[in-house]
């Protein structure tokens, strides 16, 4: 079996967190009044633990990691579509 870099693992895992950042900016219907939001302040969102290294891992192995991801602004934070690549 050929082993699969840590480094292509790793773009995987950057890939799905930079889908869940893409919907940051996208107001949700529930989210209520705009002008309401802008006074409140934007979400902000904050990954404690932006990457991961899963090392060496042979073809074939599944790696699992979960990114927990934090809302520290003040309006709602709404992730919406988030793919894996």
């Amino acid at each position: 079996m050929r082993a699969v870099p840590g480094k292509l693992v790793l773009a995987a895992m950057l890939g799905l967190g930079l889908a869940l950042v893409g919907g940051c900016g996208k107001k949700s219907p529930e989210a209520g009044d705009a002008s309401v939001a802008k006074q409140a302040g934007p979400p902000r969102i904050v990954a404690p633990e932006p990457a991961f290294n899963a090392g060496k891992v042979k073809q074939g192995e599944n790696v699992e990691h979960v990114f927990k991801v934090k809302n520290e602004g003040q309006a709602e934070l709404v992730l919406e579509k988030a793919k894996s690549s």
